[in-house]
């Protein structure tokens, strides 16, 4: 039991919930957290989907600051076009707070991103720990990734990118973990996971071809070359993503019923994504929202990126690594892989984002960062 708490995943787990709390404020602060907090709410009080009370309380929902939180779906109800994972997620302890004298629904929603900012930190550990580095080489990039982040700001906000972080970082984490005569199931927890990011947020499907690749990639190096021969090595292949799309399957089938039960579409989100980022689509816009997609504070791949940071840790961290008999993976494929998939995933979202220019609008007010309050 006492080397179970002293493992390097459980120490960075509890030391984020704790760093976490240390700066919670308890309060929604943007229409996006309102929208996904809306969701969370109707289900755990009445079962429903739609978030009317927001729209009645700012009519104008198709106009600025309003635009791309929701639409209203053809029964008149206003529905979010926010990421449902976060909302679902939270359900749970919503309704625990509605159950309990004097609870407080809205800091229960907000603890959902605690608790998922300290569970990335763990499997950033654990993926460092995986990969050979000793105990306080994974623990540090543990924290480094929950305190030198911006998932340390991310904690206390009510956005859905925490959940699909985790997501991510998971699907990494089993890619990387596969083992030889489990690709299948390697390929279905990938899938699983990177289902959850496209339920946090529509925009995380550009990662699904990458990790595909990647996916195949590992499927192939877990089989010796010369010990069986090409085709069997290509079957492991279609076998780990035969499970990827397994794993798919059931958010691609739930995502579609919850579109069509707001909208009337399987396809439908409610966010006109073509219409509303259609401006921005100019060579000199891209390169100017490529950049802050790299080097912005709000959403850059260097300073909020869970694969970025071990393939920092692989580099930096390459002379303490001592890759385990067990583990199908070394320092230097990990720091390559990650380098190229986070690459590319920075490549792709920048033609659907518009980088760090929302920054100051979703943590800082009159050019100060927000403090927290209780």
């Amino acid at each position: 039991m006492r080397s179970v708490l002293v493992k390097p995943e459980i120490v960075v787990c509890a030391a984020a919930l704790v760093a976490c709390l240390a700066i919670f404020g308890g309060r929604l602060r943007s229409v996006d957290e309102i929208a996904v907090y809306g969701v969370a709410y109707s289900l755990a009080q009445r079962g429903a989907l739609d978030i009317d009370l927001l729209a009645s309380s700012a009519p104008g929902m198709r106009e600025p600051p309003f635009t791309g939180v929701g639409d209203f779906g053809p029964d008149g109800h206003f529905y979010s076009g926010k990421g449902v994972l976060p909302s679902i997620l939270a359900v749970p302890l919503v309704k625990l707070a509605l159950a309990v004298p004097g609870g407080d629904p809205v800091v229960a929603a907000l603890l959902v991103n605690v608790i998922l900012t300290a569970l990335t930190a763990a499997v950033v550990t654990r993926c460092l720990r995986e990969a050979g580095a000793p105990a306080w080489l994974a623990a540090t990039g543990g924290l480094v990734y929950a305190l030198g982040s911006m998932a340390w700001a991310y904690s206390k906000r009510l956005f859905t990118e925490p959940a699909a972080a985790l997501s991510v970082a998971l699907a990494w984490r089993w890619i990387m973990a596969m083992a030889p005569g489990r690709v299948g199931r390697a390929g279905l927890a990938v899938g699983l996971a990177l289902g959850g990011a496209v339920a946090a947020s529509y925009s995380n499907a550009v990662l699904l071809p990458m990790f595909a690749v990647l996916l195949a990639y590992r499927a192939l190096r877990s089989v010796a070359i010369g010990a069986v021969s090409s085709i069997s090595r290509a079957g492991q292949a279609g076998i780990a993503l035969g499970g990827l799309i397994a794993g798919l399957l059931p958010w691609v089938i739930g995502l579609s019923i919850y579109n069509a039960a707001r909208f009337g579409a399987p396809t439908q989100t409610g966010l006109s994504l073509l219409e509303w980022s259609a401006p921005y689509f100019s060579w000199p816009a891209a390169l100017t929202r490529m950049y802050a997609l790299l080097l912005s504070p709000y959403r850059g791949l260097l300073f909020y990126n869970p694969i970025v940071l071990l393939a920092v840790a692989g580099l930096v961290g390459a002379p303490w690594m001592q890759p385990r008999r067990r583990a199908p993976c070394s320092r230097r494929p990990l720091a390559r892989s990650s380098i190229s998939c986070s690459s590319v995933s920075g490549a792709c979202g920048g033609a659907a984002t518009t980088g760090g220019r929302v920054f100051w609008r979703r943590f800082c007010r009159s050019g100060r960062l927000q403090p927290a309050q209780p």
